[in-house]
């Protein structure tokens, strides 16, 4: 029988990890997120990566720069030595570390969003600097190879029996254009510094995906790719690429991480497993996203229920309110596995852990807090 896919996917209150090990024995990290910088022990993708005797990586990808994907980054690749680098794709790399920090440094500044706010501008530098470094460095074996997350671009292709393929999804040429325009419109265009007024810059409109093939399975981590980008990669990429065996929920179960006629492509016939991280603060998965992708797909698992449940303060009196009379039965089910959650936990990580088998199936098994968000259907 033929080697399966592993998809482990790491998620608490906030942020995401995803490890893959794929066929030969090659490990891959797509964005990271550990509770603490200061205490590199409990970074949960080293960890995990420990714990099962990985010394070093094939890849390690950032789909954008939000804190909730690269906190905790610039460790793994240090401590795993990965032979290429997949980056969120925009201007030059020097260029754009330039224009990046201090812009997400000012805006953490003018609205502090949580203590650990300088931690993540220092982290994200830390990690720009390294993958320069090692790219520049002619002593290392083998030299560090980068490669930018541009719509439809290979990222990697193995040669076992079937072969598996890697291939971006998300943004295209030219959304980068358009983000790289809204760096530049931050700042004085004489002096290079940043400007009195500043406009929002949404690190989304950039974020990257992977597709991945393996003989007639399709795993699709869809980072916090927006409406806009899964417009162009439907238009892009033919319904038999996209229809797909497992999906991670882009945006942590967001409305606008989907546009319309999204979930119709990736799950026809309602046949996909579906996966999320909450980001409790922010209210994600949202109640129309979460209602949007359960009438969807096959099943829904969250690595962290009780994540999911903060995320809106899903009590159960709160839940009436929250779908139409046509989602009774969507309404049951989220009451069901809501009603079985404390309110509160010490513990809210989880891994969720799947098994994708070339033939199509899929195998899943929890850990921690991780669970099912609807109950199974033939």
């Amino acid at each position: 029988m033929n080697e399966p896919l592993e998809v482990h996917v790491l998620g608490g209150k906030k942020g995401e990890s995803i490890i893959l090990r794929l066929p030969g024995d090659n490990w891959g990290v797509v964005d990271n997120y550990t509770p603490s910088l200061k205490h590199p022990e409990k970074n949960p993708s080293a960890r995990f990566l420990r714990g099962r005797g990985v010394r070093h990586l094939r890849f390690l990808c950032l789909t954008h720069p939000h804190d909730d994907h690269y906190r905790g980054m610039s460790q793994v690749l240090e401590d795993f030595a990965p032979d290429q680098v997949w980056l969120f794709g925009a201007a030059s790399p020097r260029y754009l570390y330039e224009k990046l920090a201090p812009l997400v440094k000012s805006t953490i500044e003018a609205e502090p969003v949580d203590t650990g706010d300088a931690e993540n501008v220092d982290e994200l530098v830390r990690l720009f600097d390294r993958i320069q470094a090692d790219f520049t460095d002619r002593q290392r074996i083998p030299p560090l190879e980068v490669k930018r997350l541009h719509l439809k671009m290979p990222l990697l292709q193995l040669d076992c029996a079937p072969p598996l393929r890697i291939t971006s999804i998300g943004a295209s040429a030219g959304q980068c254009l358009l983000y790289e325009q809204s760096l530049m419109d931050c700042f004085n265009a004489k002096e290079g510094v940043l400007a009195d007024e500043q406009p929002s810059i949404d690190h989304n409109m950039i974020s990257g995906g992977l597709l991945i093939e393996y003989g007639e399975a399709r795993v699709v981590l869809g980072g916090d790719i927006d409406a806009a980008a899964w417009e162009e990669t439907m238009r892009t990429l033919t319904p038999e690429r996209l229809s797909s065996e497992l999906v991670k929920i882009s945006h942590h179960g967001s409305s606008t991480g989907y546009c319309g006629g999204l979930w119709e492509r990736l799950s026809p016939g309602k046949k996909t497993v579906a996966v999320l991280t909450p980001f409790s603060s922010q209210g994600l998965p949202s109640p129309e996203g979460l209602e949007h992708i359960i009438s969807k797909a096959k099943r829904v698992y969250s690595a962290s229920i009780g994540g999911a449940r903060l995320a809106a303060n899903w009590d159960d009196y709160a839940l009436d309110g929250l779908f139409a009379a046509e989602s009774a039965d969507i309404l049951l089910t989220l009451r069901s596995v809501f009603s079985r959650t404390p309110p509160s936990s010490e513990r809210l990580e989880g891994i969720c852990s799947f098994l994708v088998h070339s033939d199509g199936t899929v195998d899943y098994s929890g850990h921690g807090d991780a669970g099912s968000l609807t109950t199974p259907t033939s």
